[in-house]
């Protein structure tokens, strides 16, 4: 029965897309939660469940078919009603962590764009690491079209309110030339700022600008003293760095 069960949903998964399985496995749980398994109303409940899955209307109709037949199964619970109503309402921190639910999928089906939609709520509001997540989103092209410009923008934002991370990430694009011309003083700028929030990828950035001469005068003994912020934080690039200068 497993088994059976087990290639039923890799069926449904590829037949009938991720979205309706999770509705389809969602209505699944309910049924053996609301019904003694076995029984004959969990049999006719589970049939009528397969027969919606099974039939030849889009994906779109049998989930609203579902939620029609099994509302309970798709119910939301008190807290996630309020959750829901208050990143609505424009609560910021709120609206963050929607989109990380929906970027990760807990509690609901993973969607990218609408992780991003959220994020972008949070950060039209000044929400500084929503800022920066949108701007990694730009930078990769996770549930957004790819923008380095976008990316520098946002990361930017956050920047200037003195996140870190975004700090660094910006540094990074001004280290490679990525969505902004190539400018070494300003990417060791930025890498300082976040070095000494103590950020590690950033000590150890700023370190191989001081050892080669990148936007800053060479300068092994500050080399030397970033590279060791970082090491002491586990940052294995950095402990490289220090055995191939012989510390």
């Amino acid at each position: 029965m497993k088994k059976f069960l087990l290639m039923l949903c890799c069926m449904v998964t590829v037949l009938y897309g991720a979205d309706l399985f999770e509705h389809i496995d969602k209505a699944e749980k309910y049924l053996n939660s609301r019904y003694e398994r076995g029984s004959a109303a969990h049999r006719t409940a589970r049939m009528e469940l397969m027969k919606i899955a099974s039939s030849d209307k889009s994906d779109a109709e049998k989930i609203a078919a579902l939620k029609k037949r099994f509302p309970e199964a798709f119910k939301l619970s008190e807290a996630e009603e309020k959750y829901l109503a208050a990143a609505e309402k424009g609560d910021a921190n709120v609206q963050f962590f929607l989109g990380g639910c929906y970027h990760i999928g807990i509690g609901v089906a993973k969607d990218l764009k609408q992780a991003v939609y959220w994020w972008r709520k949070a950060a039209d509001q000044g929400h500084a690491q929503a800022q920066y997540i949108l701007g990694l989103c730009y930078y990769n092209g996770d549930g957004v079209a790819k923008d380095l410009k976008e990316a520098v923008y946002w990361c930017r934002k956050a920047a200037d309110q003195g996140y870190a991370d975004a700090q660094f990430q910006l540094g990074r694009c001004y280290y490679n030339g990525n969505g902004v011309a190539k400018d070494l003083k300003q990417a060791v700028y930025w890498y300082r700022k976040a070095a000494d929030q103590g950020d590690a990828k950033a000590q150890y950035s700023l370190g191989v600008c001081y050892e080669y001469g990148y936007g800053v005068a060479k300068d092994l003994k500050q080399a030397v003293y970033w590279y060791r912020k970082a090491a002491d934080q586990g940052n294995e690039d950095a402990k490289k760095a220090l055995k191939a200068l012989g510390y």
